[in-house]
């Protein structure tokens, strides 16, 4: 739990959280100095940033909007085009029946970027052709 006189120390948007550890004893729980630790959990604030993508039944991007382009460090949804999601997104699964998936993306640099991956998948019933939607 946080208290306020922690939260007007923090400059940040930081809170303390304090727990105690208690051990088992003959069907009680006896809270044990010795064994009282202290933890501190540090929060800060997040952006939430919905993107679109669309796939070819190979997993190549063709079409994706500029918000996806930012998120991973491209200049423009143009430089996105063509690209395997795989490199993009290595741990994504496209054909499974997850509902949501949550994995790492890599950006230009390299660097891993966590999100939360929701495909949906459509078949051409006469030609089975696959389209995927992230």
């Amino acid at each position: 739990m946080a208290s306020t006189k922690n939260k007007d120390e923090n400059n940040e948007e930081n809170s303390e959280m304090k727990m105690e550890m208690k051990t088992k004893n003959d069907d009680r729980y006896v809270a044990n100095e010795e064994t009282a630790e202290k933890l501190l959990v540090l929060t800060e604030p997040v952006t939430v940033l919905s993107v679109a993508c669309t796939l070819d039944a190979k997993g190549r991007i063709f079409r994706a909007d500029d918000g996806m382009a930012m998120l991973l460090g491209y200049v423009s949804m143009s430089e996105l085009l063509g690209i395997e999601i795989l490199k993009l997104i290595p741990a994504v699964q496209l054909e499974a029946n997850i509902e949501v998936q949550y994995v790492c993306a890599l950006n230009i640099r390299g660097s891993s970027i966590p999100v939360t991956v929701k495909v949906n998948t459509e078949r051409d019933p006469e030609s089975k052709w696959m389209n995927f939607s992230l």
